[in-house]
């Protein structure tokens, strides 16, 4: 490197420093990372079809690098940029994400707006589910579990980005406020123009909408100091236009259902005693699906039960309880998730499952992790000889979470 690159670095460095002092700029960012050992069988075991698997992971769940600025008293913009396991772009490892970017007004408490692409309010878990050192889980509740994208489209049961939200709190006594959310933004990913999905080849940009359906939605809740419970509620387009279905033994169809009205109604509740936390959610995500195509759908059913379901309703809960001591905590958590549009997944039933675990706060800025998960499903995998079937599901994780 020649001194006058040098010198020129040396200038920019120093000229981009006092810009982002000069912009109050603070850049920040959560990570987790964890070792995870999977062990998965099927009960009787599939001597027939698959043997039990065991495999270990670790490396970087998910790392969220953020940044923020206060532009005038009252506005403030907002990055979040996101990473999940061990990202590698020439390695296929993971995805990078723009998960927010948004500029806010608050006017008051009472009342705040943000514009430009945000995660909507839409129970409280979904305010902070990709910002780990806020909760004590290494593996979350399988409906805020984004991490296994490739395997399920998770983004098809949680709403889809806001591009504008109005919200606040509004004060009933001093320690009592009602919140309150109403946003509204794009229909869902898979009516936006990519290159694996050309909606309208040569008339839609790709990254944007091919579409004149918005999503909307809101939520309003209760809170103190004790207490927290709120409503929520979203609506969107279900695009069923290249569905997958098995509608022969041997090999997979897309076929065109249409695009269907869909609506998510869900409910949160937090509540503190002592020492102890309970907090609970569930969704509820239902596709107004005409009646002709409900029973194509049984159809298949019968044809190939371990990929094609009845409906593409889902529904996903989970229950938490938490003990804190010092800095020490314990969980025990119940949860489940069902999409039986995702047989192949979710089984005849949906998946079920328990979590345990146990944490400790080295500092204000790192956790020390550990979670047993057991999950069941019930499968019909066609077979001749016992063709129904349970599955077995363990891992056995330990993690930090951290902030920078």
């Amino acid at each position: 490197m020649n001194n006058f690159l040098k010198l020129k670095l040396f200038f920019m460095a120093i000229f981009l420093s006092n810009y982002l002092i000069a912009q109050d700029l603070r850049i920040f960012g959560f990570v987790q990372s964890s070792f995870t050992r999977y062990e998965a069988k099927f009960v009787p075991t599939l001597n027939d079809y698959t043997p039990p698997v065991k495999v270990n992971f670790m490396g970087i769940n998910q790392l969220n690098l953020m940044a923020s600025s206060i532009l005038t008293e009252d506005v403030s913009t907002y990055l979040n940029l996101e990473f999940t396991n061990n990202y590698s772009s020439s390695k296929g490892f993971g995805y990078f994400n723009l998960q927010e970017a948004f500029i806010r007004w608050d006017l008051k408490d009472e009342f705040k707006v943000a514009f430009g692409m945000l995660i909507p309010s839409f129970n409280s878990f979904y305010e902070i589910y990709n910002r780990f050192p806020f909760f004590p889980y290494i593996a979350r509740p399988k409906m805020y579990e984004t991490n296994i994208e490739n395997v399920v489209n998770l983004f098809d049961i949680l709403p889809q980005k806001a591009l504008f939200q109005a919200y606040g709190s509004l004060s009933i006594t001093e320690l009592n406020k009602i919140d309150y959310a109403l946003y509204f933004g794009n229909p869902p990913n898979s009516l936006i123009s990519s290159k694996d999905n050309d909606l309208l080849p040569g008339y839609v940009a790709y990254g944007q909408s091919a579409s004149p359906y918005l999503s909307h939605g809101f939520r309003i809740g209760f809170s103190n100091l004790f207490m927290k419970f709120g409503f929520s509620y979203n609506g969107d387009r279900d695009n069923k236009t290249k569905f997958i279905v098995y509608d022969t033994l041997d090999a997979p169809n897309v076929i065109n259902l249409g695009q269907h009205n869909r609506y998510r109604l869900g409910g949160d509740f937090m509540i503190k005693f002592f020492d102890f936390t309970i907090s609970s959610e569930i969704m509820i995500v239902k596709t107004t699906t005409p009646k002709n195509i409900l029973d194509t759908l049984k159809r298949w059913v019968e044809i190939n039960p371990n990929y094609n379901g009845r409906s593409f309703d889902k529904l996903g809960y989970y229950v938490t309880l938490q003990y804190d001591y010092k800095n020490m905590f314990a969980f025990f958590m119940l949860d489940f998730l069902n999409d039986d549009s995702n047989r192949y997944y979710f089984g005849i039933l949906g998946s079920k499952g328990f979590n345990f675990g146990i944490g400790y706060y080295y500092s204000e800025n790192l956790i020390i992790k550990t979670q047993f998960i057991h999950n069941r499903g019930r499968y019909n995998l066609g077979l001749v000889n016992i063709p129904v079937r349970d599955y077995r599901e363990y891992q056995y994780q330990f993690g930090l979470s951290y902030t920078f």
